[in-house]
């Protein structure tokens, strides 16, 4: 059975703080979830770390993993994921991941070394699958936090990363880095999510229906977006895959895509016809198609927003679905945005979306949408583009 760990921090005590790794956690699981085999028997933990008593101190996650992956011993893949801050400490040549009241003083019991986390990872006898979204840059936030905030040494933690997967008397390791030595990850205010993250999740998304997911395929597509995006914003960032295996390590399975089933007569709207609707583009112009007129809401709930948004970008066509505004656990303010690709489903219910299925298809010059609203009737509706 795969089993995957996701630990998120936004808040620090003494370091920049982030914003967008709790819904980046929640971004993969939901991805895991909805779009991979953990919906058919898979195991998610989502690990928020925060600034409060109850926050998990780093010996106690190593605890939680030993207990949430070690009893398997059935030979799958265990993922752990970190998004938040990494540092390099060049006195002692150690990396840690950081915790939100981590000091810089006293890293070693306030931060998880990363040489604990990996003789924890090598004692589970299983093969393992890292993904590190924790070289993070305080750029964006430069000014919000408070002023005693510091901006971690990411000074050879990317390596130290690298070594430890590829030590000579372990197999069966991969790990897939946001960004490359001298480098940072970065936040994209627009997207409301971490780069590498986001792009890490359509590439999951966008994986032929039934194959293996594995990291070393997915950076081939991962890599080339993260750094196309880098170069437009004028930074760097090149991800970095490392791996000491035998052969392909997959650690999720791809669903196949099924088409939303129709309601049943014993739903609310089942037996009204379909609804069609078609709208013309007059111009190639960017435009946003508010889909929540098409949608009923459930008796008592309040309509949510959700648009279908049109993006032209030379001779191709790009499309997101745009959700309406929630906060996170943290009384933060985010909006749901995703990238569409061809022949996608996504399921609204994780961010209040009042359409709970939705089915996307398009090429240059149309864009057929369907989905089922949460009274359960069908809508169905066709956009033409010029």
């Amino acid at each position: 059975m795969h089993r995957a760990l996701i630990v998120t921090a936004n808040c620090y005590a003494r370091y920049t703080p982030l914003q967008y790794c709790h819904v980046d956690g929640h971004l993969l699981r939901t991805t895991l979830e909805e779009w991979c085999s953990y919906s058919q028997g898979g195991v998610i933990s989502h690990l928020r770390l925060e600034r409060t008593p109850a926050c998990a101190t780093p010996r106690a996650l190593l605890a939680r993993i030993c207990e949430f992956a070690g009893g398997a011993g059935d030979g799958s893949p265990f993922l752990f994921y970190f998004a938040g801050h990494g540092l390099y400490e060049e006195r002692t040549q150690a990396s840690y991941l950081l915790f939100p009241d981590s000091r810089p003083d006293d890293l070693d019991g306030t931060a998880l070394p990363m040489r604990a986390l990996r003789d924890t990872l090598a004692g589970l006898g299983r093969p393992i699958v890292q993904i590190f979204d924790a070289c993070h840059s305080g750029e964006a936030f430069r000014g919000r936090g408070p002023d005693a905030a510091i901006v971690p040494n990411i000074r050879g933690f990317v390596t130290d990363l690298r070594r430890n997967v590829q030590r000579p008397d372990q197999f069966g390791w991969e790990m897939l880095a946001a960004c490359d030595e001298n480098e940072a990850s970065y936040e994209d205010p627009e997207l409301q999510q971490g780069v590498f993250t986001h792009t890490l999740a359509q590439a999951i998304r966008s994986a032929p229906a039934g194959a293996d997911v594995q990291l070393e395929s997915l950076k081939n597509v991962v890599c080339p977006r993260v750094r196309a995006w880098a170069e437009q914003c004028g930074v760097s960032q090149n991800p970095v895959f490392a791996a000491r295996t035998f052969g392909p390590l997959p650690f999720a399975g791809r669903n196949r895509l099924t088409p939303p089933k129709p309601p049943t007569r014993s739903q609310p709207g089942a037996e009204r016809a379909v609804s069609r609707h078609n709208m013309t583009l007059p111009v190639r112009r960017d435009t946003e198609i508010d889909l929540g007129q098409y949608v009923r809401a459930s008796p008592g709930a309040a309509a949510s927003r959700l648009a279908l948004r049109v993006r032209f970008e030379a001779d191709a066509v790009r499309y997101e679905l745009v959700g309406a505004p929630w906060l996170t656990q943290t009384g933060r303010r985010v909006q749901p945005r995703f990238h569409v690709e061809p022949e996608q489903v996504l399921r609204g219910g994780p961010y209040g979306w009042q359409a709970q299925q939705i089915r996307c298809r398009f090429d240059e010059h149309h864009a057929f949408i369907t989905f089922y609203d949460r009274a359960g009737a069908e809508v169905r509706l066709s956009v033409s583009i010029p």
